[in-house]
């Protein structure tokens, strides 16, 4: 019987009870440890379908000459997928909250928009439709952190609170932005109207580089707000 207790006693100490404190640790510490994981995966699986498409279509002997034309495209799913990582990296920084349903939904959504446009590199017409419906789901997914966001989550720093929420409206912003960009784009290419095609894509690079730029800003003001160097 004293056996069975020590052992219990021992468990205890591994293992803490699931009482509220304990409760809403685990939750929140899942949070960044699952989201990541599966960021890194998708990532991974789109990085590698994006090399393999690109290479392809160079090696295409029906596009070789005008490949060139093609390879903005795959730049600009790079530079999606770098963008995509940095976005949830400094999101599960910053953020925690008990995962919920959309949680999980969002992430394999926005992933899933990502792989099926690198298979459309040398088609144009239907990348930008795609492009369109990945930066409308990257707006989606920052109203659903900005809805998560909650002044608690930030102690008395109520700046770094007011900070956050601006910063994601602004992403949102620019993710509605690209769309716009990507379905005007969508329409004009069928007429022919060629020579927008590279005014579009600077627009959507412009989009872009200003979310990361913003972004880094504001994590460096972020450190600022606690008192942290980086």
């Amino acid at each position: 019987m004293k056996a069975d207790k020590k052992e219990e006693n021992k468990l205890e100490a591994v293992f803490k009870r699931l009482d509220q404190e304990e409760f809403r640790h685990r939750m929140q510490s899942s949070f960044p440890a699952v989201y990541l994981t599966i960021i890194s995966i998708i990532q991974g699986v789109a990085m590698g379908i994006l090399v393999y498409n690109t290479f392809e279509y160079i090696k295409d002997p029906k596009i070789t000459g005008c490949y060139v034309r093609f390879l903005p495209y795959s730049a600009m799913c790079f530079i999606f997928l770098i963008v995509v990582t940095r976005e949830y990296t400094w999101l599960v920084g910053t953020l925690k909250w008990s995962p919920k349903v959309l949680d999980t939904i969002i992430p394999f959504v926005l992933g899933l928009s990502e792989i099926i446009l690198v298979f459309y590199l040398t088609s144009p017409h239907i990348w930008w439709l795609l492009v369109a419906i990945l930066c409308f789901v990257g707006s989606a997914a920052f109203s659903n952190t900005l809805w998560n966001c909650k002044k608690s989550m930030f102690g008395e720093n109520e700046k770094a609170y007011s900070r956050t929420v601006s910063a994601l409206k602004w992403d949102r912003l620019i993710a509605l932005i690209a769309t716009d960009i990507s379905i005007f784009s969508w329409i004009l290419l069928p007429k022919k109207v060629w020579y927008l095609e590279k005014v579009f894509l600077i627009l959507l690079l412009v989009c872009v580089v200003a979310i990361m730029y913003k972004d880094e800003k504001f994590i460096k003001a972020l450190h600022k707000d606690f008192n942290l160097s980086q």
